[in-house]
């Protein structure tokens, strides 16, 4: 970010020159763009509702009684209890694809949770795999993460060069600019301290069937398939 805000900055300066080639977003675009498939498995898991036209979905952690006659609710994972609802269930599900098609693989301990988790990251950062998040109870506390001061200022200072310059925001930079978020991620879920919870890539989700051979494949898993909720 540092390096595209400054190349940006020569540009708007009488007295500045950009010595770099090609376009500076572009670059910046292509070197974020490893970090894609996390970031849009991250951003749908965390939304927890997502809304069209004719549709609001929502993640809930049981079956409230309805509020209204148009109020449904299904089954997040267990397809063969709602066949009388088959389309709507099956267009809330793809609306809420990162939680619908997301596993979680319990284990025997809290090492074993460890060890399976940095397996699969280390997985997931080859190219053609399955998997876009991984996830532990302790990742879903909101903590303070040593860098984002620093990559608040640089977010906001490429913000600003950007409108400057009259770009658009490539990678919703604007999000690590803003305040420290509080509480807990997906406060829907209940996760236990020995569970894993994996996430697909959404460019992915035609193989989804791929995906539980690649959770067994990492010696420290041990896959399971979710239970019915």
């Amino acid at each position: 970010m540092r390096y595209a805000t400054a190349r940006l900055e020569s540009r708007l300066s009488p007295l500045g020159e950009d010595l770099g080639e090609g376009d500076p977003i572009a670059e910046l675009q292509e070197a974020l763009s490893r970090y894609s498939p996390v970031l849009d498995s991250a951003r749908a898991f965390e939304a927890g509702r997502w809304q069209s036209e004719d549709l609001d979905v929502a993640v809930a952690d049981s079956c409230p009684l309805p509020r209204s006659a148009s109020e449904t609710c299904v089954s997040l994972w267990d397809s063969t209890q709602d066949r009388g609802a088959a389309s709507l269930a099956g267009r809330a599900r793809f609306f809420a694809w990162s939680v619908s098609h997301a596993t979680v693989v319990e284990l025997a301990s809290r090492q074993r949770v460890l060890e399976c988790a940095e397996a699969l990251r280390d997985r997931r950062r080859r190219g053609g795999s399955t998997i876009g998040l991984v996830l532990t109870n302790h990742d879903l506390a909101l903590r303070e993460v040593p860098e984002r001061g620093e990559l608040q200022v640089a977010a906001r200072r490429l913000g600003a060069v950007m409108a400057a310059s009259h770009r658009h925001d490539p990678q919703r930079l604007e999000a690590l600019g803003r305040a420290v978020p509080t509480g807990r991620v997906a406060p829907w879920l209940s996760l236990s301290e020995n569970a894993v919870l994996v996430v697909p890539r959404l460019s992915k989700l035609a193989h989804i069937a791929e995906m539980p051979q690649e959770i067994d494949g990492a010696a420290p898993c041990s896959f399971r398939a979710p239970p019915a909720r």
